[in-house]
């Protein structure tokens, strides 16, 4: 943690993988938006990790499936 210039406190985290997410009530469509906010920071198995979450929820329709596993690809 450090303060800033206007004295908030701001928590800066380098290593992504130590950061525990709590997915279990996300919707697939979230969780692919967090997997590609990952990939685009070259964090590629956790992007890896949430699409296979999404994946494995029920209520998935076939063109997010199809988005899902292109993406996991």
């Amino acid at each position: 943690m450090k303060v800033i210039g206007n004295g908030q406190v701001s928590l800066r985290n380098d290593n992504p993988q130590n950061v525990v997410f709590k997915n279990d009530s996300m919707k697939p469509q979230g969780l692919k938006e967090l997997g590609n906010k990952f990939f685009e920071q070259n964090f590629y198995q956790l992007a890896t990790d949430f699409f296979s979450q999404a994946l494995s929820r029920d209520n998935l329709d076939q063109k997010l499936k199809v988005a899902l596993l292109s993406n996991s690809s």
